[in-house]
């Protein structure tokens, strides 16, 4: 083994590597927050710095900088058309397709035919009705479709629950910052957005609620794997539910009253007496917290109809009933729109988004864009092995959220780590009898 390969393997099992180059990354980061002159300075002196991380780390280790960074989306160039956060998902989709295609041709990796073939034929399905104008929305297109790729390639050897833990870690350590800067008139209006809700160090509180719930529901996937005590799984979901909530926001509401059936159903079949314990507490603060928070949870409650609309179903979705439909009406103006898709590069018709993924899709690439999607599903599906003996339901959870988060938001692009680290777990191997000794010396 040469020289330079060795100092690679150790700076890749060392364990305080990765704490090292992050370390890095938020000096310069920090930098960039603080001192606006240099902003873009430092934050390009950090894709610099990721590029090099990505030559010398694996892609595990690369890929939990950028869960990471994720939480951080304050971190941004200034008058960019793209996102800081967009050019280190592009750096390290070049550098491990590189790294990819150097080991085809020396015959240490294999190529699946299926997946990538179809995704080719995706990559060029958005050209269609190019504009140049919107040419990064295409560049951004392209990364989804290749980085999906890349970590389906190396998805056997990714630790996924190294990942989770620092998607977990980034988003606790971003809301220990933003309390930080609460106390702070100057930096208060960083964290605190509209309407006096609650959105950390992201740019939106809806990516804020979107990441409470992602974490909640990879810590459930965590505790129903035995990897995680129950001290700790009640700790960290209190922990997300409480900023949760801080949020205001209506999707958080339902979508946690779904993982809190979820948890239940999982729970009352694995342990009773647990499950039984656990519902008695769960009702008994939810009764001292009417109680305790009874004008708080009224304001709350009346978002769901404050909102001067005729449309029930606008007062409850905040418009987005409306904006749909205008979306589909027109994208079935045409038969080439309904067939084709009004294209990747299309100019948002309206003042808004389609604000939500399923919307965008079919008003995106049509019903044969769609069709190739399906496929392209399909065909990853088709290469994972032992499908059957690897399937839980627990594993489920996180791409089951994401999906109903999906249908009020586009997170495809926003959120692609998410949704590749949820498809991850899916299919994550399980040892049921390990699993069931573990519980039991854990209850023990």
């Amino acid at each position: 083994m040469s020289t330079i390969k060795k100092v690679i393997l150790k700076l890749n099992t060392f364990k305080y590597s990765l704490i090292l180059a992050l370390s890095i990354i938020f000096l310069f980061g920090g930098i960039a927050l603080f001192f606006p002159a240099i902003q873009n300075i430092m934050l390009y002196l950090n894709v610099v710095f990721f590029a090099f991380c990505c030559c010398v780390f694996n892609i595990e280790n690369s890929l939990c900088i950028l869960l990471f960074v994720y939480s951080f989306e304050i971190l941004d160039f200034s008058n960019s058309s793209i996102t800081f956060y967009n050019i280190l998902c592009s750096v390290f989709t070049f550098v491990f397709g590189i790294k990819y295609l150097i080991s085809v041709i020396k015959k240490k990796n294999k190529i699946f035919i299926g997946p990538l073939i179809l995704s080719i034929i995706l990559i060029f399905y958005g050209l269609i009705n190019f504009n140049s104008a919107n040419i990064f929305y295409y560049f951004a297109e392209v990364v989804l479709i290749a980085i999906i790729y890349i970590c389906f390639v190396y998805s056997s050897s990714l630790n996924k629950n190294k990942l989770i833990n620092f998607l977990i870690c980034g988003f606790i350590t971003s809301i220990i910052i933003s309390c930080f800067l609460l106390f702070f008139d100057e930096t208060k209006s960083i964290v605190i957005g509209v309407e006096d809700r609650f959105k950390g160090l992201c740019r939106h509180t809806n990516t804020f609620q979107l990441l409470c719930l992602m974490n909640i529901s990879f810590i459930l996937y965590k505790y129903f794997k035995n990897q995680l005590v129950p001290f700790s799984f009640y700790s960290l979901i209190s922990f997300f539910v409480i900023f949760g909530f801080l949020t205001k926001s209506k999707a958080f509401i339902i979508c946690l009253l779904i993982l809190i059936f979820i948890y239940f159903t999982l729970e009352f079949k694995r342990n009773k007496k647990l499950a039984f314990n656990s519902f008695v507490v769960f009702i008994s603060l939810i009764g001292v917290g009417s109680l305790v928070f009874k004008n708080e949870i009224a304001e709350y409650l009346n978002r769901f109809i404050s909102y001067g609309y005729d449309n029930i179903f606008d007062k409850i979705l905040t418009g987005r009933f409306t904006i749909w439909k205008s979306y589909l009406g027109y994208w079935a103006s045409s038969a080439i729109t309904i067939i084709f898709g009004c294209g990747v590069t299309h100019a948002q018709p309206f003042e808004l988004g389609a604000h939500s993924g399923y919307v965008d899709t079919i008003f995106t690439y049509g019903i044969l864009g769609c069709i190739i999607l399906i496929a392209l599903i399909f065909a990853y599906a088709k290469e994972v092995k032992y499908k059957k003996q690897r399937f839980k339901f627990a594993n489920c959870i996180p791409l089951i959220l994401f999906l109903i988060l999906s249908l009020e938001e586009y997170l495809l692009s926003s959120a692609r780590l998410i949704l590749i680290l949820s498809c991850l777990v899916l299919f994550e191997k399980n040892n049921l009898n390990k699993e069931k000794n573990e519980f039991n010396s854990n209850e023990n």
